[in-house]
């Protein structure tokens, strides 16, 4: 594999990051999407807000539940994943929990796969509390982790690459396993990123990420991605809003810049990382 195949992008994802996507004429003509610094949202009628209170996850009712700067956020990152709706949070964890907390109850049990970020093992330990059990595997083999599911398991959590080891495992195959067993699959895509690696194209049901790797990558960001299908949102966003905070306007408006670098930064990182394997 060559240096310029390591570092190959998608040239729609690079116009996704450079704001091409951007509702320009939404926006009054600015180049970054406005910050929408509210906490309340006003209503054309009585009916209007009823309704919107049936449908806060769609509607603007209050900010830690929608706002539009941190909506376009989130389309643009939804557009990376190719997944249908995607949240933030004000960290990484916020977005785990977030997922944990929205598909999982008391007897159920996850399954963590390959060397998992250790904040995630660490909640998954405070669970336990609440009668929600786990295991973690380490061998990749797909046999080895099917043997290590239970009939209780509803999620398989894992990374690939792993952290720290950056290991890689057959997502593909995974994957299958666990939908023929009707388990959800969670993939932690912050090491690969979108631009390299797209978990729902391989069948992943949810992405999450912690935006302060490589969507921030210069340690100025904390923020929490999570993209996933309407309907799994929809779920996770109701049993999880209360507690899993979201990410803010003004703190979103650094998030994904008009005329983001990202891609020119990925690609000179796996250039770099490509010539020193051969040192």
């Amino acid at each position: 594999m060559t240096d310029l195949e390591f570092a190959s992008i998608d040239p729609k994802d690079e116009l996704v990051c450079l704001g091409h996507e951007e509702d320009l004429p939404g926006q009054g003509g600015a180049l970054s999407p406005p910050i929408v610094q509210t906490s309340l949202f006003a209503h054309e009628s009585l009916d209007h807000l009823i309704e919107s209170l049936g449908a806060e996850h769609t509607h603007h009712v209050y900010s830690r539940a929608q706002n539009p700067t941190r909506e376009a956020v989130e389309r643009k990152l939804a557009t990376l994943e190719r997944g249908e709706a995607c949240r933030c949070f004000a960290s990484g964890m916020g977005a785990v929990s977030a997922v944990l907390l929205g598909l999982l109850e008391a007897g159920d049990h996850v399954l963590y796969v390959n060397n998992v970020y250790g904040p995630t093992l660490q909640l998954a330990d405070r669970l336990e509390r609440f009668g929600v059990t786990h295991d973690i595997v380490l061998d990749l083999d797909l046999r080895a982790i099917e043997e290590a599911l239970t009939p209780q398991t509803r999620i398989i959590w894992f990374e690939s690459p792993g952290t720290m080891q950056f290991r890689m495992l057959d997502a593909a195959g995974l994957v299958a396993m666990a939908r023929d067993r009707g388990i959800h699959t969670v993939m932690d895509n912050s090491w690969a990123t979108p631009l390299f690696q797209k978990p729902i194209s391989m069948g992943v049901d949810v992405v999450v990420h912690s935006a302060s790797k490589y969507l921030g990558g210069h340690s100025d960001l904390v923020a929490g991605v999570l993209v996933t299908s309407r309907e799994l949102m929809e779920r996770i966003y109701y049993d999880s809003v209360t507690v899993a905070c979201a990410r803010s306007p003004s703190a979103c408006a650094s998030t994904t810049p008009t005329g983001w670098p990202w891609p020119g930064t990925s690609r000179r990182t796996g250039e770099s990382g490509a010539s020193i394997t051969r040192l």
